[in-house]
């Protein structure tokens, strides 16, 4: 049989480059678009086994990379079956400071951008930003309308989130929440998606996003994106959103430029892993877990609602697995502008 090619290397190298890039340092790693659990063969028992991080450990032998064997931890059962008994001497063996090279942040073409701090360390903040393509091909079919959305995690502990997929084929209301707006990190417009759907496996009208700027450094990481999925109203809405990551302030400013003319009812959403405690406070809001404490200083111009495990509205909710479910905290910030509007949303990590 004859070998792969290196370009083809190259590219499986590169897609380890990015998972290692969007993992923070408890090997959490965002639930971006559709997902399902499903395996082929797993060729691992362990009820705790982790498809991402086993990856990595594949990638720390396949490539030499010691970076990779940071993140992937221990050599799972399955890396033993696929690469055989020698595996583990080898992976032993492997250097994990010799071999690291530089943390990559950036990746324009699919879209996502990492913003951080103290990376690889305790404490650790890393944002992880979507403007990319909706979904693949021209119905997009796993694709969520998230656009210009984030997940946040501090120390390796996720804080803000995306809720997951939790449905396919059945439960048409949870399919649509799941994968609408309303269940990301972002902004929503009129309660309307950025997106049609057009089924659960198709989407008819396409937001497209994209990346203005990007700045890294070691003050501060910037991200400038948009995107037009609003354009089609009858009074279109342009969104704009940065953030910027002080490192030394350990604080993420989130603005959002709305340009509009005639009024419309804007939602800011931020959706709260399982284990947060999320507080109003007289400053905004506090969202806590494990000893660190995000504060949340919202916009003024508005009024602010948790919901917690929801169905009328479907807010409150995370999908960790197929056909799984379970409360969680979201936080809803509403106002209705009538004007070009700019949001800024402070959050302080203690």
């Amino acid at each position: 049989m004859e070998p792969f090619s290196a370009a083809y290397e190259q590219r499986i190298e590169a897609m380890m480059d990015y998972l290692a890039a969007i993992m923070d340092v408890g090997g959490n790693v965002p639930m971006f678009g559709d997902a399902d659990d499903g395996y082929l063969v797993r060729l691992d028992p362990d009820p705790g086994f982790a498809p991402q991080r086993s990856a990595l450990g594949l990638g720390a032998l396949l490539f030499r990379r010691g970076d990779f064997k940071l993140k992937a931890g221990a050599l799972d059962e399955r890396a033993r079956w696929l690469l055989g008994s020698a595996a583990v001497a080898q992976y032993d063996a492997l250097s994990a400071e010799a071999t690291r090279l530089p943390v990559r942040q950036s990746f324009p073409e699919g879209g996502y951008h990492v913003l951080g701090a103290d990376l690889g360390t305790p404490a650790e903040i890393r944002a992880v930003v979507d403007a990319g393509p909706l979904g693949y091909t021209t119905i997009a079919a796993h694709g969520h309308a998230d656009a210009l959305s984030f997940t946040l995690s501090v120390g390796g502990r996720e804080f803000l989130v995306d809720p997951g997929t939790y449905a396919y084929h059945t439960q048409k209301r949870w399919r649509e929440y799941f994968r609408g707006t309303g269940a990301h990190n972002t902004v929503r417009i009129d309660g309307l998606d950025q997106s049609e759907q057009g089924g659960n496996f198709m989407w008819v009208k396409h937001a497209r996003a994209g990346c203005g700027l990007w700045l890294s450094s070691s003050e501060k990481d910037t991200f400038e994106g948009w995107h037009d999925g609003y354009l089609r109203l009858a009074d279109p809405v342009k969104h704009r959103r940065l953030l910027a990551l002080d490192k030394r302030a350990r604080r993420l400013l989130v603005e959002d430029s709305l340009t509009m003319a005639e009024e419309h009812e804007v939602e800011l959403l931020f959706h709260c892993a399982e284990d947060c405690r999320v507080d109003a406070v007289a400053q905004g809001y506090l969202i806590e877990r494990d000893g660190i404490t995000l504060e949340l200083a919202l916009p003024p111009e508005g009024t602010a609602e948790i919901y917690r495990g929801s169905v009328s509205p479907l807010y409150g909710w995370i999908s960790r697995g197929f056909d799984r479910r379970r409360p969680t905290s979201t936080l809803v910030w509403r106002a209705k502008l009538s004007s070009p509007a700019l949001l800024r949303t402070q959050i302080t990590i203690k």
